[in-house]
């Protein structure tokens, strides 16, 4: 058994997407694994608050966090690049930008 050390606080959820392992932390940092080299490849802060949940699609990562915020990661370059940001409680955001507001 390998283990995955960090100095980041508690995981509450993880996704595998290739070969590649995302953790979201209590701190809301997201951090990024490579899974051949058991190695942290980025530690990126992408909420506020604890990330809820990750998953993958295509090309693309998804982060929820427990203040209601949903983030669109790209995933190109083994990075993580947000693209789109929805407020579920609100709003509707795109590169910071407000597309539309939902209540």
């Amino acid at each position: 058994m390998q283990t995955l050390s960090s100095s980041d606080d508690g995981i509450l959820t993880m996704t595998h997407i290739e070969s590649l392992l995302y953790t979201g932390s209590v701190s809301g940092t997201v951090n990024l694994w490579d899974l051949d080299t058991l190695q942290l490849i980025r530690s990126v802060k992408a909420h506020k608050t604890d990330v809820l949940s990750l998953s993958g699609v295509g090309g693309f990562a998804f982060s929820g966090s427990a203040n209601g915020f949903l983030k669109k990661w790209d995933l190109s370059y083994r990075g993580l690049e947000v693209v789109l940001i929805i407020d579920v409680v609100s709003n509707v955001r795109i590169n910071g930008k407000l597309i539309r507001e939902l209540c």
